[in-house]
């Protein structure tokens, strides 16, 4: 409270001092205005006496006699005493309005920072209270626009902060199922195990086996989640060939494709080369094709084409496979999402999450168009 008056009083007192300065300025030029004005009237009035020091001088160059000229001093003096009168009425009369002015303007600018201040105490108060919950919003009636803008602004931000925590919540719990399943399975492994009477070298050989399959995939995961991690500090400073880099994607993806029986075919011509990060853009391009040969079906194909117009690089990924229903084209984009049918295939459903992040860093858009049944195309286009 002592602050928000603080704040009310600095604003009265600043509004005091700034009517003082311009009143006093104002006072100031009339007066400066004035002056000649008065001068020149009392020298018109003198025209006709030129005042000499000596007696004989005033006698030699005046057109007047001596009891006139001894009127007009008297005359004269009159005169200036209502002058001097009358400039210190002005002058007190000056100080007295300029201060009630100043008063009047301290009060009225105290009065209104505390009507401005209101919906900003209450803004406050507003934030105060989401802050114990990131979901609230704040609602602020009868406020100025601009506190109106304030508050939707906070209230985008709210909202951004509420969807990030819940990424992060679903992100977190689906790192612990992937890791918490293959902790089940070496457990049951070794309890199986132990709960035999009779133990030979064979029971033993097939549960480190599967021990080892198990450790094998929880430490993939974990160095695809370091991976992602190690991104944020990566440097955008390469000179991208684009055409290399996919053909280096489809030369390493060559064995898998033919292990999963998919046909891998691509036209990459040369093109312009692009600022950002080689090796993102491989992973971005190596997940993206993994995937289309993942999901595919015996005999099927992925087909890779490149092309360049004025504005982008343009990279095309055409599979004949499961293809993705429409409400899931934005979900295969999630950590750990798995096409419904599809969980027990190899993988975390980390790869399409983290090429769209290494995507987004290089300013790339990616487009998906797909048909159930029948296959989907994946349209990269990066700004050159």
């Amino acid at each position: 409270m002592k602050r928000k008056l603080d704040v009310r009083v600095r604003h009265g007192l600043t509004t005091m001092l700034t009517l003082l300065v311009l009143g006093g300025f104002t006072m100031f030029m009339s007066l400066k205005a004035t002056f000649p004005s008065m001068a020149s009237e009392l020298g018109r009035s003198a025209k006709y006496y030129n005042f000499m020091d000596t007696s004989e001088e005033i006698e030699a160059n005046t057109t007047i006699d001596k009891t006139q000229y001894d009127a007009a001093i008297a005359q004269a003096t009159a005169i200036q005493d209502q002058i001097d009168a009358s400039f210190d009425r002005l002058m007190w009369m000056s100080a007295g309005v300029l201060l009630l002015i100043a008063a009047l303007g301290g009060v009225g600018a105290y009065v209104s920072s505390g009507r401005t201040l209101k919906p900003f105490r209450n803004l406050n108060e507003q934030v105060k209270f989401a802050n114990a919950e990131i979901g609230d919003t704040i609602v602020l009636s009868d406020s100025t626009r601009e506190v109106q803008d304030l508050t939707h602004s906070f209230n985008t931000m709210l909202a951004k902060l509420e969807n990030a925590a819940a990424t992060q919540k679903r992100f977190n719990a689906a790192v612990a199922h992937e890791l918490k399943t293959p902790l089940a399975v070496i457990k049951t492994h070794i309890d199986v195990l132990n709960d035999q009477e009779r133990k030979n070298v064979d029971d033993y050989k097939q549960t480190l086996g599967v021990i080892e399959n198990s450790v094998r995939k929880m430490n993939a995961l974990i160095e695809t989640l370091l991976d992602s991690i190690s991104v944020e500090s990566a440097g955008m400073d390469d000179q991208v060939s684009l055409d290399m880099v996919l053909s280096d994607v489809m030369e390493d993806l060559a064995l898998y494709a033919k292990k999963h029986q998919v046909n891998l075919n691509g036209e990459i011509p040369s093109v312009d080369k692009i600022p950002g990060n080689e090796v993102l853009v491989y992973r971005a391009l190596y997940n993206i094709v993994e995937n289309a040969v993942k999901y595919n079906r015996e005999g099927g194909s992925v087909d890779l084409s490149l092309s360049q117009d004025k504005n982008d690089l343009i990279v095309s990924i055409k599979d004949t496979g499961i293809g993705i229903a429409k409400e899931n084209l934005d979900l295969i984009f999630e950590p750990f999402y798995r096409v419904k049918g599809q969980e027990k295939t190899e993988g975390f459903g980390l790869g399409l999450a983290m090429a769209k992040s290494f995507l987004k860093m290089h300013g790339a858009t990616i487009t998906i168009e797909s048909e159930p049944g029948k296959g989907s195309e994946f349209i990269l286009k990066f700004p050159r």
